[in-house]
């Protein structure tokens, strides 16, 4: 039974893990006229550097809900009181180099740009399941990059753009692991395209609009084994809305009430290719996980010309999907794991009070979220796991 008492009696589980990382990019802006054409060009590269180790300990005895008492007794012996269950060593090194150029022709502005990745992942496990041994395994991806944007700016204050670009989002070091075995899960690649528009031509007003479609190769999925593995193709397509409407502006007064929301509606979000198993419950047309078909905020706010801003709002998620293994669990396994099952939707109330008076460095701020304390279903990732509740925080920021 899962009382506060057997709570304290239980073992416990810990992962200390250590991060080290660099970087450094040099980019160089400038404006040129070369074929007679104004434009602005940016050239640079990027490089990003990773040291990163973990190790887990884990024991059945209440002494192991003590992290240092397992560090100071681990035993290299799976099933020991102090078990030290994993050690894995990775090595990032990230290298990108990118240029773009923007040609202006009247109202019109063209954006041709390339970005080329060159990513190696090295990864040494020296312990695993809780027995010692070694494996180790470099993974090396490149990827080039194109992409091609345009905006139109014949309107006042308005600007009308599309865009298409490739795009590259290679796995976490870790998703490759299970136990000394070390799958190179491959990047997930996708071809992006948008078209929309943002404005502020009416006195007050402003919004923005996206339509956007994105066709993802290797999707990167949980397997339900602790580990990751590709699962075909998919595709997102969806619509943001976003505005804002002031109507201290509007009406010429210090004194501005606002009203400020934003709306997205992820129509379609799908595999679209049934993937290397159907055990994993990857179906053509189904939904992703954890893509809510409909995301909205809407705020009510008052800015006082004395440095006071205060705002009151509701956000809404709608209902999600899980895992795409947790929908094919045995029905004994799904019902007490907690993987399994929709999200449900929800919507919480949160706040933000900020004031700076005018001239001041420091500005004093709060901010309250689900004001309502009210219970919701966060993830399903590792079993069923609530949202944070209510939560008021409050502090002073200043600027040197």
């Amino acid at each position: 039974m899962a009382t506060e008492a057997n709570a304290e009696v239980c073992g416990g589980r810990h992962r200390p893990r250590s991060y080290q990382y660099y970087g450094f990019e040099p980019r160089l802006d400038f404006q040129h006229n070369l074929f007679g054409i104004q434009s602005d060009a940016v050239v640079g590269l990027r490089y990003h550097q990773e040291d990163v180790k973990r190790r887990q300990f884990r024991g059945n005895d209440a002494r192991a809900q003590s992290l240092s008492f397992l560090q100071a007794n681990a035993e290299l012996v799976a099933g020991a009181i102090a078990d030290f269950r994993e050690d894995i060593r990775i090595d990032v090194d990230a290298k990108s180099y990118y240029a773009q150029n923007t040609f202006y022709l009247g109202n019109w502005s063209l954006t041709p740009g390339v970005r080329y990745e060159d990513l190696k992942i090295k990864t040494s496990i020296l312990q695993a399941d809780g027995n010692a041994g070694f494996a180790t395994s470099t993974n090396r991806q490149t990827e080039l990059l194109p992409g091609f944007g345009v905006a139109w700016n014949g309107i006042a204050n308005t600007t009308v753009f599309a865009g298409v670009h490739k795009g590259f989002a290679p796995p976490r070091p870790d998703r490759d692991i299970d136990g000394f075995t070390i799958d190179n899960t491959s990047p997930e690649t996708s071809v992006n395209w948008e078209i929309g528009a943002r404005s502020s031509y009416f006195k007050g007003i402003s919004f923005e609009s996206t339509l956007f479609h994105t066709k993802v190769d290797d999707i990167v999925i949980n397997n339900g084994n602790g580990n990751f593995i590709n699962g075909g193709e998919s595709e997102q397509t969806g619509l943001e809305l976003g505005g804002r409407v002031d109507f201290g502006t509007i009406y010429g007064t210090p004194h501005n009430i606002y009203l400020q929301g934003s709306y997205t509606n992820v129509f379609k979000a799908e595999f679209t290719k049934d993937g290397l198993n159907a055990e994993d419950g990857i179906i053509d047309g189904d939904r992703l996980p954890y893509a809510p078909r409909h995301l909205a905020s809407l705020s009510l706010g008052y800015e006082h010309p004395i440095g006071l801003n205060a705002r009151v709002g509701i956000d809404y998620v709608s209902r999600q999907e899980p895992d795409t293994f947790a929908r094919v669990l045995p029905p004994v396994d799904a019902a007490l794991s907690g993987l399994a099952g929709d999200i449900p939707a929800y919507t919480l109330l949160n706040m933000s009070v900020n004031f700076r008076a005018v001239g001041s460095k420091a500005t004093y701020f709060m901010s309250g979220y689900n004001l309502a304390d009210r219970e919701y279903i966060a993830s399903r990732v590792d079993g069923l796991a609530v949202g944070r509740g209510r939560q008021v925080t409050a502090g002073v920021r200043y600027d040197f």
